[in-house]
C-alpha cells in the first residue's frame, strides 16, 4: 500500500517497519544497496559492542520560505533506515517523516515556484519549534550511530539551528553536493536535480520508492520526499565510488577544487585557464557575486595565490 503526506494529512509518522534478517530482502537491487548500506555506508564495526549498537541513516531535506538567512522551514522530511542488532540478527526499519509548517514570514515568489507551496495550504499548520516530534526525533538520533545524508548540509542544518537542531560532534554527516564536486568532477553541475539525471539515477526511483512505500505520481518534483529519494539514490552511487562512508564524511568538510565554470560569461571553461587570461573577472567575482558557495570561493583564491 502506498501513500504520500499532503500539507492536509493529519498524520507526519509512516512506521513502515520492514523488519527483516539481511539474507530475508527478496529484490537483488535492494538487498545490494541495503547491505552495503550497512555494512559500509554507516558504521565501521570493530568489536561486538560497536556491532550490538544501533546503526541509522538520514537522508533529509527541508523546504523554505526563501532562500535567505532567518527563512522559515515550511517542510520538513526526512527517510530513516535504521538497523538494530538482535539475537546477532540485523533487523531493518524503514520509516517516512515528512510535515508541513505554517510560514511566519511570506513565502516568496521564487521559492514557491520550486516547490509549489502555498500560504493557503500550511495556513492550519503549526509552527515549527524546538518541541516538534521532528525535532525531537532528529535530537535522539543526534549522535555517533547515526549518519545524516543532505544535499547541501550548510544549508539545511543552518535552517533547522533556529529550531533547535544543530548537528552534534559525533554526528556523522555527509553532504553530497561537496562529495559529488569531489568525486564527479566533470558534471555539468552539481545540483540535486542534475546529479540525478546526468547519471542515470532515475532509472531505479521505482526500486527506492516502492522500498519506502511513496507513491511517487503524487508527488512535485521538488518536493522533500521526493527529494530525498533522489538523495538515496546519489548516496548509493557516491558510496560506491568512494567505497566507504568514513571516506565520504571526510569529504564532506574538505573545501572542494572545481575544475569549470557552471554559470556565467565563462560557463564550460576552467577555471584555471580563465586565471591566466582574465584575473580581474575572478577578482571581481570575488568581490561581487553573491552565489560564490565556500568550494568556488576557495578555488578562486587557490588560482589567484591568495
Amino acid at each position: 500500500m502506498y501513500f504520500y503526506y499532503h500539507p492536509e494529512s493529519s498524520s507526519a509518522w509512516s512506521n513502515i517497519e520492514k523488519e527483516a534478517p539481511v539474507e530475508g530482502l527478496v529484490e537483488e537491487i535492494e538487498e545490494n544497496f541495503f547491505n552495503k548500506l550497512i555494512s559500509e555506508g554507516m558504521v565501521e564495526v570493530t568489536d561486538t559492542r560497536v556491532a550490538s549498537k544501533r546503526k541509522t541513516l538520514v537522508f533529509l531535506d527541508t523546504e523554505t520560505t526563501d532562500k535567505k538567512e532567518g527563512s522559515n522551514i515550511i517542510q520538513l522530511a526526512f527517510l530513516k533506515i535504521e538497523a538494530n542488532n538482535k539475537n546477532e540478527i540485523t533487523k531493518r526499519s524503514f520509516s517516512v517523516s515528512n510535515e508541513f509548517y505554517k510560514n511566519v514570514e511570506p513565502i516568496s515568489f521564487d521559492a514557491m515556484q520550486i516547490h509549489h507551496i502555498t500560504e493557503e495550504m500550511i495556513a492550519d499548520k503549526p509552527i515549527l519549534s524546538d518541541s516538534s516530534a521532528q525535532i525531537l526525533e532528529l535530537n535522539r538520533l543526534n549522535d555517533d550511530n547515526t549518519i545524516l545524508i543532505i544535499h547541501n548540509a550548510k544549508f539545511d542544518t543552518g535552517m533547522l539551528s533556529p529550531y533547535g537542531f544543530t548537528p552534534s560532534s559525533g554526528l556523522n554527516v555527509v553532504d553530497t553536493l561537496r562529495v559529488a564536486k569531489h568525486l564527479l568532477p566533470e558534471s555539468g553541475g552539481f545540483s540535486l536535480g542534475r546529479l540525478y539525471y546526468e547519471h542515470g539515477l532515475y532509472k531505479n526511483m521505482p526500486a527506492i520508492a516502492k522500498r519506502f512505500q511513496v507513491d511517487v505520481s503524487l508527488l512535485n518534483s521538488h518536493d522533500a520526499v521526493y527529494d530525498n529519494l533522489m538523495l538515496s539514490l546519489l548516496y548509493k552511487m557516491l558510496l560506491s565510488i568512494a567505497k566507504s562512508s568514513s571516506e565520504m564524511i571526510r569529504l564532506s568538510s574538505t573545501p572542494a577544487m572545481i575544475s569549470k565554470f557552471h554559470f556565467g560569461k565563462y560557463q564550460g571553461e576552467s577555471i584555471r585557464g580563465i586565471a591566466e587570461v582574465d584575473e580581474s573577472y575572478l577578482r571581481w567575482l570575488l568581490n561581487n557575486y553573491e552565489g560564490l558557495d565556500d568550494d568556488l570561493t576557495y578555488t578562486i583564491k587557490h588560482h589567484l595565490g591568495e
